[in-house]
């Protein structure tokens, strides 16, 4: 695959990793790189240079994304919120295409398991806290650091599941985004959190590279719940301020993301 689209690709899964209620994952399968990501992951002892270098182009533009780019992610929340999670709703409709390529409802226990997917998010969303955390100089803090890292890890891995949902719940995603944005002024917090995340990533890889080769499908059944379930929690966030005016520009948006998720694909 083209290094240029793989950055690009990488590109969009880094913004997912900032944007509320986004999974960067699910953006992963929807662009057509999820599997391919898990199996490089896993088959790194084996086979390490190409690999590596496919996991390096992917990974640059997500860390790029993440640290250069947030603050220009926060002002389009900030001042254009509507329009960007617009397109992004747009870019998570575009993965059903992909997902539903390796999901079949057969039986009434496919319909169960997508419900049940739906009822794991629900729960999240209705949990979150409103306190926000505040890390000091101690063992507790450094700990709850390196263990966010290894829950942004199993977000980042496991499709559907919002990074920015969980944190919000632990009352963290004020200070992770604090610490993407000005990464060296927090330089011990961001070695912590580093180091769960890549722990994180080795271990639930593993994990969900298992399920691939042995439970495909009901991963694809859970993938395809928490889709529906991202465009609704989108859609109810962005309804209230939607006016009729501007509803034709929002509609062509929406396809524009769905024709770049395909695109991509492709």
């Amino acid at each position: 695959m083209n290094s240029f689209i793989l950055f690009i690709k990488g590109f969009i899964v880094g913004v997912g990793k900032v944007m509320p209620g986004v999974s960067g994952s699910l953006l992963a399968v929807s662009l057509n790189i999820y599997e391919t990501c898990i199996k490089a992951i896993n088959d790194l002892k084996r086979d390490f240079i190409p690999n590596f270098l496919y996991l390096f182009k992917v990974g640059v533009g997500i860390i790029l994304s993440i640290f250069i780019f947030s603050r220009v992610i926060l002002y389009f929340l900030e001042i254009y919120y509507v329009y960007t999670m617009i397109l992004f709703i747009g870019l998570i409709f575009g993965s059903f295409f992909t997902v539903l390529k390796n999901t079949e409802v057969k039986k009434l226990k496919d319909l169960g398991i997508i419900f049940l997917s739906l009822i794991i998010l629900l729960f999240i969303d209705h949990y979150r806290l409103n306190t926000s955390f505040v890390a000091n100089n101690d063992f507790t803090s450094y700990f709850f650091i390196f263990l966010n890292g290894f829950i942004d890890a199993a977000t980042m891995i496991v499709p559907g599941i919002s990074g920015t949902s969980i944190f919000m719940m632990l009352g963290t995603y004020d200070f992770i985004l604090s610490m993407y944005s000005n990464p060296f002024s927090n330089i011990l917090y961001l070695i912590c959190f580093g180091a769960g995340l890549i722990i994180g990533v080795f271990v639930v890889s593993n994990l969900v590279a298992w399920i691939l080769d042995n439970k495909k499908e009901i991963l694809y059944l859970f993938i395809l719940g928490f889709a529906i379930y991202a465009m609704i929690f989108l859609f109810k966030a962005v309804l209230p301020m939607i006016q009729s005016a501007n509803l034709l520009f929002l509609i062509i948006l929406l396809l524009i993301g769905s024709l770049l998720a395909k695109k991509l694909n492709d």
